[in-house]
Order: C-alpha cells, then sequence, then structure tokens
C-alpha cells in the first residue's frame, strides 16, 4: 500500500493556491473539473461538479489535492484543531522564521512564532501553526539537524 494523496474540501480555489502556491512554492500538477455519475456515487451526493487542483511539492512524492464543491457548493466549517475531523498537515521549510515572515506579510494567520520543538527532552527544530484561507491548519517545521 502507498499513500497518494491528501484532500482538502474548499470554498475557493483560486484563493487557497494564492496560499498553496504563491506562499508555501507548491506547484499545480492538474487543475479540472469533474462531475458524471461515478463521482456521484463514490461521494454519495447527485449531481456532483468538482473543481479538483493537484498540488506537489519540490520531491513530488506527497500530493496535495484542493477540492472545491460547485455542486452541490460546500457550507463553511470551521472545526477547532482538537475537533473529530479537523485537518493539519505539516510543511518541512529551511527557515521558519523567514516562513512565517512570509506568512505574516501576506496577511495569514498564524499562533505564535516559530517557537523551539522539543521531543523527550531534546531541540529537535522550530515549529509554527499558520491557517489557509479557510482555517485549515498548516504546521511549519525546521529541522535543528537535517
Amino acid at each position: 500500500m502507498q499513500m497518494l494523496r491528501t484532500a482538502f474540501t474548499v470554498s475557493d480555489v483560486e484563493r487557497s493556491l494564492k496560499f498553496y502556491c504563491e506562499v508555501l512554492g507548491l506547484t499545480v500538477m492538474r487543475d479540472k473539473i469533474r462531475e458524471g455519475e461515478s463521482y456521484d456515487q463514490f461521494l454519495g451526493l447527485d449531481h456532483v461538479k468538482l473543481r479538483v487542483v493537484i498540488l506537489h511539492d519540490e520531491s513530488k512524492k506527497h500530493l496535495l489535492e484542493l477540492i472545491q464543491y460547485l455542486n452541490p457548493v460546500s457550507q463553511p466549517n470551521k472545526p477547532a484543531i482538537n475537533d473529530i475531523g479537523a485537518a493539519n498537515v505539516c510543511f518541512e521549510v529551511d527557515d521558519a522564521s523567514a516562513m512565517h515572515r512570509t506568512m505574516t506579510s501576506a496577511g495569514y494567520r498564524t499562533l505564535s512564532r516559530p517557537i523551539d520543538f522539543v521531543q523527550e527532552g531534546v531541540l529537535v527544530g522550530w515549529i509554527f501553526t499558520a491557517y489557509d484561507p479557510d482555517d485549515i491548519a498548516v504546521s511549519i517545521l525546521q529541522w535543528a539537524e537535517k
């Protein structure tokens, strides 16, 4: 078995692309409208029409899929980070402080500046949590040693 992708339902793909591509540096691999009986059956909805954008990082080992439901239109849902079903994705960066400056200057919300990330009494890196345009938690991690 192999993990293929992580998918997030978003309210506006264009707004999300600014965050994931312009700020985090991901690249669009595919941008398609999807609809038809197989999607209706697979998702358990009638008359499904989706915009599906698949993104990748430099490694291309893991894909991030952004899905905007054009029909039926998604309803806002903003679970807290500790709620069942809440999503979180983590990105490794070379400079967490620089990424924090980039995100905050672009107007994105963060919980804090990069903090020491300590596991079992050992500093393993620096980490902070930011939020994408739909308030999906995004962790940014810089390892202390690679």
